[in-house]
């Protein structure tokens, strides 16, 4: 079962668009794009933060990203393309 408190938490760590259907849509400044995420994966970010060690929690974010199995998006895709794409085909 999916902890929604966790994913709220790191979707606010993130600050990740919920983009329906169990996906979250956030944005890496390193690496300028965004990245779809499943809100189970997104979730698993919580583990990182909460570690015990302090080396995992002070990073958690690229511990996270070492095993995410989020969708990198093409140069230019915003969660608001969607959001335009399906106002327009309606």
């Amino acid at each position: 079962m999916i902890n929604s408190a966790a994913i709220k938490r790191a979707a606010d760590y993130l600050d990740a668009t919920d983009m329906g259907d169990g996906q979250w849509a956030y944005y890496d400044e390193g690496m300028r794009r965004y990245y779809l995420v499943s809100a189970d994966d997104l979730a698993g970010l919580c583990e990182f933060l909460d570690a015990t060690d302090t080396d995992i929690s002070r990073d958690a974010y690229s511990h996270w990203c070492a095993g995410t199995t989020a969708w990198e998006m093409p140069f230019g895709w915003t969660p608001d393309t969607v959001t335009e794409h399906e106002r327009a085909s309606a």
